[in-house]
């Protein structure tokens, strides 16, 4: 099987220019994977090799396809590293339910996998499933976690901060015309495929994912939610496109542009139009762009970031309408996007802070990543998946 460029969006990212054409991919993508990948064990087609990370329940290696004689050539694919999630069912809960119930997320999530299929998502190259383990097998993204990059950097120019946001909305803008809802779209959840370059962003985790128009169970990661998932309401994709705009104000600032807590929520639909101490939502959720930290940030970025940000979510933006946004449409051709941003300089603050808090407390090990703005929430109560 011979290995190709993958072309299948070709048109699409022609459109919008040429940082999203397909020769911005690499060249050496899995556009076609061989059928024999998918019969018997992981050991059969793959080798294990290094140690990538390790997790409360599962492992990441490298590893690399086995050579195959007859059975198809993959002589191009023979020095393409991938990466296996490994995940030791035992260790998915201490009761059997609970590791019934995780498991059932792992395998929900491979099925939503196995029907995407662009650019700017990881994608499933294979799965396997003996009695003790699961095997999910994605290409391999060696570029680390979007934000952690930018806090390396001394510069980030909105111009790129435009290029981040629109490859993020052209994910979206795929999944949301299939019905696929993401749920937990934030920053740890946008990869690079490969280190200091922006220019291949994967959108990744898709274990609160879910194939629907709508939906009310209350999931997700704090500071993310959208606030007819706090209200416990019924809500549809728009909830990716309020967690697009929060991204899009941190990129920007540094900061995130609201305090919230879902579990001060009331379920009460009479107490649905005030909020705590009988503050207006409307007033929760005006987006504010303080000066310290907007001041060099475009009035174009800024109307894109409240057209997200709408309380109403029949009002928020589409992914297909970020696409035709004038920040995001015009930015290679703007100068006044070629200034740069103080989101690093923040970030790197906090993180520091963050960092030398943990390391003065009972912790050890200052927490890695520290700019994180919330720890990853598993499902929040209220309701199924």
């Amino acid at each position: 099987m011979a290995l190709q460029v993958d072309t299948t969006h070709a048109d699409e990212r022609s459109s919008f220019g040429s940082d999203m054409s397909p020769g911005m991919y690499a060249s050496r993508t899995w556009a076609e994977i061989p059928e024999y990948i998918h019969e018997g064990t992981f050991d059969d087609s793959w080798e294990k090799l290094d140690l990538l990370g390790r997790g409360s329940t599962s492992q990441v290696f490298r590893c690399r396809l086995k050579p195959r004689g007859g059975k198809g050539d993959n002589a191009e694919l023979a020095d393409v590293d991938a990466a296996v999630k490994i995940v030791t069912k035992r260790r998915l809960g201490v009761s059997k339910k609970a590791r019934e119930r995780a498991l059932a997320h792992i395998r929900d999530e491979v099925t939503v996998l196995k029907e995407l299929d662009h650019p700017c998502i990881i994608k499933l190259l294979a799965s396997y499933e003996t009695d003790s383990e699961v095997f999910i097998v994605t290409e391999l993204l060696e570029g680390g976690e979007l934000f952690d990059v930018i806090v390396e950097r001394e510069h980030l120019h909105e111009t790129e901060a435009s290029k981040i946001v629109r490859r993020v909305a052209w994910a979206l803008e795929y999944l949301h015309e299939r019905d696929f809802i993401h749920r937990d779209l934030k920053p740890e959840n946008l990869l690079l495929a490969h280190k200091d370059d922006t220019s291949v962003i994967k959108v990744i985790d898709f274990g609160f994912s879910k194939h629907c128009v709508n939906t009310k169970s209350f999931l997700g990661t704090q500071g993310y939610l959208a606030p007819e998932m706090l209200r416990r309401k019924e809500y549809t994709k728009a909830v990716d496109m309020w967690a697009l705009g929060v991204c899009t104000y941190a990129l920007l600032s540094g900061y995130l542009p609201f305090d919230d807590d879902p579990y001060d929520v009331s379920d009460d639909e009479d107490e649905d139009d005030k909020g705590d101490e009988g503050k207006s939502n409307t007033d929760m959720y005006e987006v504010k762009f303080p000066e310290e930290q907007w001041a060099s940030v475009s009035e174009e970025a800024k109307s894109l970031i409240r057209a997200l940000l709408r309380e109403n979510p029949e009002e928020r933006m589409t992914a297909r309408e970020v696409m035709r946004h004038p920040w995001i449409h015009h930015s290679r051709s703007s100068r006044n996007y070629r200034k740069s941003l103080q989101s690093p300089a923040n970030l790197r603050t906090r993180s520091e802070s963050l960092n030398a808090a943990a390391a003065s407390s009972e912790y050890t090990t200052p927490r890695r990543s520290a700019w994180k703005f919330f720890e990853k929430i598993t499902p929040l109560r209220g309701g199924k998946k």
